[in-house]
């Protein structure tokens, strides 16, 4: 599947990236969102393909807001907690596993 959030305003590009929805005889569907400002890109690319392409309904066209979220609460045991530092590491940042450094040669 395909899912295009923009348009592209050459017809050619958007065939070319849809075309991948259907590679070795496979099926496949091909998603674009689409603003009122690119419906002229939208008539474009109809030209282009010589076949008007399916139109679902805006959720939003009559000018109700989708419903708010709800807030879930999580358990307990999936909230999120800051962590005080990172497993397998010194307050100074260093690898707890690590052996001692090594002593330089002298010259």
């Amino acid at each position: 599947h395909v899912i295009n959030y923009d348009l592209t305003p050459d017809p050619e590009t958007y065939v070319h990236r849809i075309g991948r929805t259907g590679r070795a005889g496979a099926d496949g569907i091909a998603m674009s969102f689409c603003t009122s400002q690119e419906h002229e890109d939208l008539r474009a690319i109809e030209r282009l393909i010589r076949e008007p392409l399916q139109r679902a309904a805006d959720p939003l066209e009559n000018g109700d807001s989708p419903p708010a979220p709800s807030r879930a609460v999580l358990p307990r045991a999936l909230q999120l907690r800051p962590r005080r530092s990172w497993p397998g590491r010194s307050p100074n940042g260093r690898s707890r596993h690590r052996g001692p450094s090594p002593v330089p040669a002298a010259s």
